[in-house]
């Protein structure tokens, strides 16, 4: 049985890797949202404590979503980001090499700064903000040890806990409250779903693969776009989208322009690609089906 210790849980992308995981008898699960025994009290703040519960653990592979993902919150306070989201990360994969465990690392297309797409792999990163800097450190010190892996996410969409978290539910909240949304017409991202985040980051926990995957959807849209495709799957009037454009406001810190990823290679590696966004869409928005 693969122990697997889980950060994050009860957070977007965490939660949905919660839920992968417990469908599967051959993994056993630490986080926290486990039951106890399993269940774990997590601090990325003081140091030295990430790398006690690695060891008290003793975990075979860990998954780390957990993050400071706010760009805004980030900005405000670049020191206390650094210490979750780059030197927390950092400790959890030194701790997890000398015990031999593999870790993987959530990362984020912000680590790019939207003037060279479409990115792979290999792209140079340049981030414009401190959200995709401490992003970008923590990738680059990682890429240095041993056991580590990457994977780059695009905009994840997709039922979160709290029906609030994700790029969709911006739109059907919006939508559901009677608000009028402005979508940028100009900012592009590839929009990936947050079931096929789960999917890929457990078929990482049985490959023996390092290094960095891009993570991005089969399709290059803005957000405007994006909104449109919502609407369309939940059966919306879209009247309430009004489009905009970045270019034409100052925003502190600036947003990159276009972050299309290129994920050919989790193809190659995985053997697994999303669908469309539209045809994602309509499996979220139809009747639930089994895990």
């Amino acid at each position: 049985m693969t122990r697997v210790l889980l950060t994050g849980a009860g957070g977007f992308v965490g939660s949905a890797l919660q839920k992968k995981l417990g469908a599967h008898s051959d993994f056993e699960v630490y986080s926290t949202r486990s039951a106890p025994p399993r269940r774990i009290t997590l601090d990325l703040e003081t140091p030295g404590s990430a790398a006690a519960l690695v060891q008290e653990v003793k975990p075979h592979f860990i998954l780390h979503p957990a993050a400071w993902t706010s760009i805004a919150v980030c900005e405000k306070d670049p020191a206390r980001a650094r210490r979750i989201n780059t030197e927390a990360p950092l400790e959890m994969a030194e701790a997890a090499a000398r015990i031999h465990a593999r870790f993987l690392f959530f990362s984020t297309d912000q680590v790019f700064d939207g003037e060279a797409a479409p990115y792979t792999e290999a792209s140079p990163v340049h981030p414009l903000h401190a959200y995709g800097r401490t992003k970008a450190e923590a990738e680059a010190g990682l890429l240095a040890m041993e056991g580590c892996a990457i994977l780059r996410l695009a905009l994840v969409y997709g039922n979160s806990p709290t029906g609030t978290r994700s790029a969709s539910e911006m739109v059907t909240g919006a939508a559901r409250q009677g608000k009028t949304l402005t979508l940028f017409t100009d900012e592009v991202r590839t929009p990936i779903p947050v079931d096929f985040v789960a999917r890929a980051a457990l078929a990482l926990c049985k490959a023996d693969f390092t290094g960095v995957l891009n993570l991005g959807g089969r399709d290059r849209l803005s957000r405007h776009a994006f909104g449109l495709l919502v609407c369309k799957a939940y059966g919306l009037n879209p009247a309430f989208i009004r489009p905009g454009k970045a270019a034409d406001l100052t925003l502190t810190p600036p947003r990159p322009r276009d972050l299309t990823l290129t994920s050919d290679r989790l193809s190659e590696v995985l053997g697994i690609s999303p669908s469309t966004v539209e045809k994602e869409l309509a499996s979220l928005s139809g009747p639930s089906s089994p895990d």
